[in-house]
């Protein structure tokens, strides 16, 4: 929301609130001139932080003290009472105003940590899969959707076993997924030796790498982060190697 519109509907809440007050007049008479206004200084501090909140604060003060607050439609004030009640509006509305900036920034902080987070995922060479504590998908970086064959948006909140297939290249039989024994076990996991990872699209390559759990400032395993690479050239140089090898022992015993 831009901030021409933030204040636009600060003034149009301080309007409502004082429309609000203005109906309950004849249940409330002089008691409780302020009780809609906080609610608006409220919604100004959570929209928009301490700017709005403070205009809100300023409009509702004046409305409420110039309308509801004996005697009305004066500024003149005869009474202890009321010159308690406006200092209380005006000490909760700065309050109000220093919370709501604070929720904005630590808002701000925590989005631009998760973008900084996201942008260091996305520039590493390896695939990477995060998941919450169930074991559900929470994020793919660009080389995971291209090496599975699932796009970040349709495989959040997926089962990981389904979006990241794995099996044994030798007998063809599942391997169990490292993430989610990082899960269980709280420790870094690695995957086994010749793991064949099946894309979306049946496509195969092998694979290598780990698994660590994501843990909270408790110490809590809140998720976990699945780093895997393609080995594919890897596997041809090693078998290349080792046809050379048997090769070169083949004749040496000519």
């Amino acid at each position: 929301m831009s901030r021409l519109s933030v204040y636009s509907v600060t003034i149009v809440t301080i309007l409502a609130a004082w429309i609000i007050r203005w109906l309950l007049d004849p249940l409330l008479g002089d008691h409780i001139p302020f009780a809609s206004f906080f609610i608006a200084v409220a919604l100004a501090a959570w929209l928009g932080g301490l700017r709005p909140a403070l205009l809100a604060t300023g409009l509702g003060f004046v409305l409420a003290w110039f309308c509801f607050v004996p005697t009305r439609f004066s500024f003149e004030l005869k009474e202890l009472q009321h010159s308690i009640g406006l200092a209380v509006y005006l000490t909760v509305g700065f309050a109000l105003a220093g919370f709501g900036e604070a929720m904005r920034i630590a808002q701000a902080r925590l989005a631009d940590q998760k973008e900084q987070l996201r942008t260091t995922f996305a520039s590493i060479g390896d695939g990477v899969i995060s998941t919450d504590a169930s074991g559900n998908v929470t994020y793919l970086n660009a080389v995971a959707e291209s090496l599975t064959g699932w796009r970040s948006s349709e495989a959040e909140g997926a089962p990981l076993t389904q979006v990241f297939r794995i099996v044994n290249e030798s007998t063809r039989q599942e391997v169990e997924n490292p993430a989610m024994r990082a899960l269980q076990q709280g420790i870094i996991i690695g995957l086994a030796n010749h793991t064949i990872l099946i894309a979306k699209d049946g496509t195969e390559r092998p694979i290598d790498d780990s698994a660590s759990p994501i843990r909270d400032k408790d110490d809590a395993i809140v998720g976990s982060v699945l780093v895997f690479r393609d080995i594919t050239e890897r596997r041809q140089l090693e078998r290349q190697n080792a046809e050379r090898l048997h090769a070169a022992q083949l004749l040496s015993t000519i």
